[in-house]
């Protein structure tokens, strides 16, 4: 649909809930099946965005709630008498609406429009959704974040439905567009002018040459990937510069971070987790920097082995106990300060495969802290003695 299309549908008298049907499938760009099963707890619209749970591929994605919405969806939920669960259920059975009967939704609105017998439907305004954005100048990779696209070629194909030339958008969606472009082309910046500050000079090899990196993020000065539409009449060319693709760039991290959050949160247990915090003492800081891959090893494993030593000791639990961990290289003040965030499963599996719930499940702390932190501190120092009896441990060349 062109953008005079679609503002003629918006602008149609219709019945409020084809007004947030018709709105939140081309505001948002959701598939049909995920506006079938938005919950209303999932609209957050003080941060005006909604979260799209378990979208096509089993993942959950962000989208943004466009203002003009707000108002009308408020209406509605009241309108239908404050729904539980799904903002669009059905009168029959009292669940989620059926796909079919959310098109006929659509359909009706097309109809009032203007529209009857074209071959518009729901998925046609998830369409024009990503094409007027890529209109108005949008990232591509925001807009495949946007869709819940897994791939970038699969965004590249709305490069074919786009017209190249001069085009308004509805009054309503551009200030929605420009700030999606604006907030992007203002966090790269604002990163380029932080991480190339003279004051990094300063700092050790190490955080000089992630500095660096970060700086150049986005940049000419790591490449440019160019892509061209096949079709002849078109032939447009886009050009998206490359990505650092270092890990603790805001930019590249984040969508690294939140797909790892997804892969974890889809791991959980129905059980009870301690949250537990391995850290080194400010006298081995210096050391760490020098030998950071051994030290980091040695960190992860003495963690570990103090877990399940203790997991596996009957006093206290006799089972094999679940633990996620991150590293984590800095602290909130920026300042180095490696320590280890273990995620602890209350419970575990016994060697007859059964589940055995954690003795001390109600107490702050899974395992006795003072226990803990004996038997940490004696298997770390006994390995990191023993690396440097190795010569493994660099001592006389960690930097200070």
């Amino acid at each position: 649909m062109s953008e005079e299309e679609v503002e003629k549908l918006i602008s149609t008298p219709m019945t409020v809930k084809e007004y947030c049907v018709v709105g939140l499938l081309y505001g948002t760009g959701m598939r049909i099946s995920e506006l079938c099963n938005l919950r209303v707890v999932d609209i957050e619209s003080k941060s005006k965005r909604i979260k799209i749970v378990q979208g096509k591929g089993a993942k959950d994605r962000y989208t943004l709630l466009p203002d003009h919405l707000v108002d009308r969806l408020r209406e509605f939920y009241i309108l239908e008498s404050r729904p539980k669960e799904y903002l669009f259920t059905s009168k029959q059975t009292g669940r989620a609406m059926h796909p079919r009967s959310m098109q006929l939704v659509v359909n009706s609105a097309m109809e009032k429009a203007g529209f009857k017998g074209s071959k518009y439907t729901a998925h046609t305004l998830r369409h024009s959704f990503a094409t007027h954005l890529l209109n108005s100048g949008t990232n591509l990779h925001v807009i495949k974040t946007l869709l819940g696209h897994s791939k970038i070629e699969t965004t590249m194909i709305y490069l074919h439905l786009q017209k190249h030339t001069q085009l308004g958008i509805i009054p309503h969606l551009i200030n929605y567009f420009k700030v999606i472009q604006n907030q992007i082309e203002i966090s790269r910046l604002l990163q380029q002018k932080i991480f190339s500050h003279p004051s990094i000079v300063r700092f050790n090899s190490y955080s000089r040459a992630v500095f660096d990196k970060l700086s150049k993020c986005h940049t000419s000065q790591i490449g440019v990937h160019q892509y061209r539409c096949n079709n002849t009449n078109c032939n447009h060319v886009h050009y998206q510069y490359h990505s650092c693709g270092n890990r603790h760039c805001p930019s590249c991290g984040g969508s690294r971070r939140e797909a790892w959050i997804e892969d974890r949160m889809s791991e959980l247990l129905p059980t009870q987790y301690f949250h537990i915090v391995f850290t080194l003492p400010q006298e081995l800081r210096s050391i760490t920097m020098g030998n950071r891959k051994l030290m980091f090893e040695l960190l992860f494993q003495s963690a570990h082995y103090t877990l399940l030593k203790l997991g596996h000791d009957p006093r206290w639990l006799g089972a094999q106990l679940g633990i996620v961990s991150i590293l984590h290289t800095h602290g909130q003040d920026l300042s180095f300060h490696p320590h280890i965030h273990c995620i602890v499963s209350g419970g575990g599996v016994t060697k007859e495969g059964n589940w055995f719930t954690s003795k001390r499940s109600k107490d702050r702390f899974i395992f006795p802290r003072r226990v803990m932190e004996k038997i940490y501190k004696a298997h770390f120092l006994k390995q990191m003695y023993s690396k440097f009896c190795n010569g493994e441990l660099q001592i006389e060349n960690a930097e200070k």
